[in-house]
């Protein structure tokens, strides 16, 4: 793919205002290839898939892939599926647990982060973890969480003060039904 874009035969994606060009994505098993929705990018993309097969022996099997398209016309979208023979998914698509194809700027994207938080949260409410055992749970699980996220997006000041209210609110309650005075904010 590196290869095909400094060619000039694929058009990646630009990130940033850098412009660095992007058109693979790989985790595990997985790989993701990026560009702009030209009938030239599909054919070089088809044609990457086939020349791996032909290198490692191995077979792609295009019916379990997914073509996911992102502020693309559905019509040029169907034509790729149907040239890629692969299936179409929705407009926006969860990747690696953060959501892709959405506006970062609406407070819905952000509803999943914030029951990620709670479901974890839920798990541990327990009278037996101490003030410090709290702190720690904070500070490196539920702040992971967020940490990843906004090394993606930028996220509101709504969506920033609710996840410090639940984090507080578990700090100073512990988990005990009845509310406790929260010392420092």
């Amino acid at each position: 793919m590196r290869q095909a874009s400094s060619f000039g035969f694929f058009n990646p994606y630009k990130v940033g205002s850098d412009n660095i060009p992007v058109s693979l994505l790989q985790f595990a098993d997985d790989a993701i290839l990026i560009g702009d929705g030209s009938h030239k990018n599909t054919w070089v993309m088809k044609s990457v898939l086939q020349l791996f097969e032909l290198s490692f022996g191995l077979k792609i099997n295009f019916s379990k892939c997914n073509l996911y398209g992102v502020n693309i016309q559905e019509d040029i979208l169907y034509s790729h599926v149907e040239f890629l023979h692969c299936k179409l998914y929705s407009k926006s698509f969860s990747y690696l647990g953060i959501p892709v194809g959405v506006s970062h700027k609406r407070k819905s994207t952000w509803t999943s982060l914030i029951d990620k938080i709670q479901s974890r949260l839920s798990s541990w409410y327990s009278t037996n973890i101490s003030f410090v055992g709290r702190v720690i749970l904070i500070n490196v699980v539920l702040s992971a969480l967020l940490v990843f996220y906004l090394s993606f997006y930028k996220a509101l000041i709504s969506v920033v003060r609710s996840i410090q209210k639940i984090q507080r609110n578990f700090l100073w309650d512990g988990g005990y039904p009845k509310r406790k005075i929260h010392w420092v904010k």
